[in-house]
């Protein structure tokens, strides 16, 4: 068993499988940050920074952590886990999933959050500055006062201007330390329902353990509904890009890359890969780029949207009106990124709609309806979500019974859906809280709905025992 073992911070990929890595700069930029005025969580009386799934060694799960400029390792699992009950699981383990059960639990109702906590943020967004103000990007915790706001003062931190990714990470990653004794790295198989509330099946990595529930919050965020062409399949060169690890970028087999869809994530991506020497295409199907600021909280138009949505068009279907919502809000690419696109060799594809994608060897030919063709060795594809419950595999034997319109669930002002004690969080409840649920800041509205729902019922209970 390796337990302690201390190893040279640029050997600390090579010990993981290959689709699990560290950005050493990233990390050591948020351990800098959260050592001022935090200590680190310790696990065997070994410091961590950050834990993630790696290898299973004899005795546990292996994961990794700094201590100033050395990597650490220990085994933060025992033993395996044993089924019990409580009274609120989290399905998600994002900035939402946590902010959820960290109020559930303040609200002295035990709570059990499910997932890999911070995955996604860590390996898979680009370490950019984030788009929305400071005032958007708190984590809302009932009864908890600790917000970036109190983060940024206690450590100095001076929030004016945009918020640098390494900022809000080691922030995130500071609420994570508070309350990551709610938190289990396991996956969700499935969810029954049962007179008294719910069983929910994961597997660990020691085999399969049920626990048991009185309400169950998915809050699983978008990484599930990767939006790709109908015609495409997925693979280890073409990918989604919240499925890609920057780290892929830097792979030097990796020369010729072409990034689908003209988006602020598309364009992130693609500047990302051209500052990693590659040769970067962007295929898009209009005829130029777009940059607006609509997609920012604080714009006029984006915030008439996001408040009367539901008003502005009530003559319309589901599938119409989010039709109609998307055209709006299509092109919200940043102003700032334009002149680092012109500055930079990015080729800019318009007028491109795929015909077809095929591999020859170990390339790819990507061709459009005009016969143009790209041969690359990675097709990225930067075109956005489609939320639908079916994509929720945990939810199989559910759909039947949880009512839906244009695949999104129909929810009560408690963010409840039509099934008793399973509420919906994030992306997932943007039918009735609006456009700001896709940022933290819905955290602030559905939060509050959810835990007045659950500590109501608990009340009944109560009094009617």
């Amino acid at each position: 068993m390796l337990g302690n073992t201390i190893v040279a911070p640029t050997e600390v990929n090579s010990l993981f499988s290959s689709d699990v890595q560290f950005d050493i700069k990233l990390m050591s930029e948020v351990y800098d940050i959260i050592k001022r005025p935090y200590s680190v969580s310790a696990v065997g009386g070994v410091k961590l920074l950050f834990g993630r799934i790696g290898d299973i060694v004899p005795g546990g799960v292996l994961v990794a952590g700094f201590d100033g400029d050395k990597c650490l390792f220990a085994v933060p699992y025992d033993s395996p886990p044993q089924p019990r009950a409580c009274d609120v699981l989290v399905i998600g383990a994002g900035p939402i999933g946590l902010g959820i059960g960290a109020s559930t639990a303040n609200n002295s109702l035990d709570t059990i959050i499910l997932g890999e906590p911070l995955s996604f943020w860590w390996q898979n967004i680009l370490p950019q500055p984030l788009r929305s103000p400071l005032s958007a990007s708190s984590i809302y915790i009932d009864r908890d006062s600790y917000d970036l706001s109190a983060f940024c003062k206690h450590g100095e931190i001076n929030p004016a201007g945009v918020l640098q990714f390494s900022v809000f990470l080691a922030y995130a990653q500071s609420v994570l330390n508070r309350y990551e004794h709610l938190v289990r790295t396991e996956r969700v198989d499935g969810l029954r329902r049962t007179a008294d509330g719910w069983l929910i099946d994961v597997t660990t990595p020691y085999g399969a353990v049920t626990y048991s529930a009185n309400s169950v919050v998915v809050a699983t965020g978008l990484l599930p509904m990767a939006n790709i062409p109908g015609q495409v399949s997925p693979g280890k060169a073409v990918r989604h890009a919240s499925a890609v690890n920057r780290f892929d970028l830097e792979r030097p087999d990796i020369q010729a890359i072409a990034v689908v869809g003209g988006g602020q994530s598309a364009l992130e991506f693609a500047l990302h890969a051209w500052k990693c020497g590659k040769d970067v295409s962007v295929v898009i199907r209009e005829s130029e780029l777009m940059f607006r600021n609509l997609h920012e909280p604080g714009h006029y138009l984006y915030k008439e949207l996001a408040k009367r949505s539901e008003r502005m068009t009530p003559w319309l279907s589901g599938p119409l009106k989010s039709k109609l919502l998307s055209f709006l809000l299509r092109g919200t690419v940043e102003p700032r990124l334009r002149d680092e696109i012109l500055n930079s060799d990015i080729k800019i594809l318009g007028n491109f709609r795929i015909a077809g994608l095929e591999r020859f060897g170990s390339r790819i030919r990507l061709q459009a309806e005009d016969k143009r063709e790209l041969h690359l060795d990675s097709v990225i594809f930067g075109t956005g979500y489609s939320w639908t419950l079916e994509r929720l595999g945990f939810l199989k034997n559910l759909l039947g019974l949880i009512k839906s319109e244009a695949g999104m669930p129909r929810l009560t002002a408690a963010c409840e859906s039509s099934i008793p004690g399973l509420f919906f969080a994030g992306y997932g409840a943007m039918r009735r809280v609006g456009f700001k649920s896709q940022f933290i800041q819905g955290s602030r509205l559905i939060t509050p709905a959810i835990l007045k729902e659950i500590l109501r019922r608990r009340e009944c209970k109560n009094v009617a025992g």
